[in-house]
């Protein structure tokens, strides 16, 4: 016989708002996959849905104090994870544009400076990443730090270090990947270091 008691969404909210975080992590275990789905469908970006979960729901632990008064909780946190998603993407449109913008004026520029421009592409790239990632790809491959060490800073375990490390890499890749323009530059500037 179990003991765990099932609370509904407004006794749940009322305990997240007093600081309960196991009520916390039951907010997040009911919603996060319906939240996921919503966030899906917004962006199209798997890698960036997980980082904006994680930006809802801390922004909800942030303001708990106020859950108390919310009367319907889906709305709510929907609100939150679409200015979000919305942000993002308007972030991402402006980065497109200052590639474009970019990318015109490297073409020439590559031809005449190569050293100058080699890392632009790398450098955007990492400027993109959700910013939970950015930090920990930094400490780790610029500031030469520790999984663990990242951990004790940041407050996280050393596996959720790992994962961001992996998807910040693998964000990275793809994001260079995908501009064959200066891809085969960059690799062939790797080449030379």
């Amino acid at each position: 016989m179990s003991t765990t008691r099932s609370y509904d969404e407004k006794e749940l909210l009322l305990l997240v708002a007093e600081g309960n975080e196991k009520a916390f992590g039951e907010l997040i275990a009911r919603h996060a996959g319906l939240l996921h789905v919503f966030l899906l469908k917004i962006t199209r970006d798997p890698a960036s849905v997980e980082e904006l979960i994680q930006d809802t729901f801390l922004r909800i632990w942030m303001a708990r104090e106020w859950l108390g008064q919310v009367n319907n909780f889906k709305p709510y946190m929907f609100t939150i994870s679409r200015n979000l998603a919305v942000n993002l993407l308007r972030k991402s449109v402006r980065v497109r544009l200052q590639h474009s913008q970019w990318a015109a004026e490297t073409t020439s520029e590559a031809d005449e400076n190569p050293d100058e421009w080699k890392w632009k592409l790398f450098d955007e790239a990492i400027e993109r990443l959700p910013p939970q990632q950015k930090k920990v790809w930094i400490m780790a491959r610029r500031d030469g730090k520790k999984y663990q060490q990242i951990a004790d800073e940041l407050g996280l375990s050393r596996e959720s270090v790992k994962k961001y490390l992996q998807f910040a890499s693998a964000a990275i890749n793809r994001y260079i990947s995908e501009h064959p323009e200066m891809y085969a530059l960059f690799i062939i500037g790797l080449a030379e270091l």
